[in-house]
């Protein structure tokens, strides 16, 4: 899983931690580069995870994905 995590106009946010779940409760965290750009790499095709962000302000959507056999690409923003 790849992806963005932006704020409401669009800007990239950089530091922000998020995660992906699967449906088995297995939690994976990694923090969003300055770019705002965060990857989760080595996971499974066929495996369905719950993506979210948390940064200091802002709470993000959670983005369910499930992965085939190339990467997903996953836009978060703010609720």
């Amino acid at each position: 899983i790849r992806g963005s995590v932006i704020d409401a106009k669009g800007a990239n946010i950089g530091g922000t931690r998020v995660t992906a779940t699967n449906a088995r409760g297995v939690v994976l965290t990694t923090r969003s580069n300055a770019e705002g750009v965060f990857v989760f790499d080595g996971l499974e095709p066929g495996e369905s995870y719950s993506v979210s962000a948390l940064s200091e302000d802002l709470v993000y959507r959670s983005v369910e994905v499930t992965l085939a056999k190339h990467s997903v690409d996953v836009i978060l923003i703010p609720r």
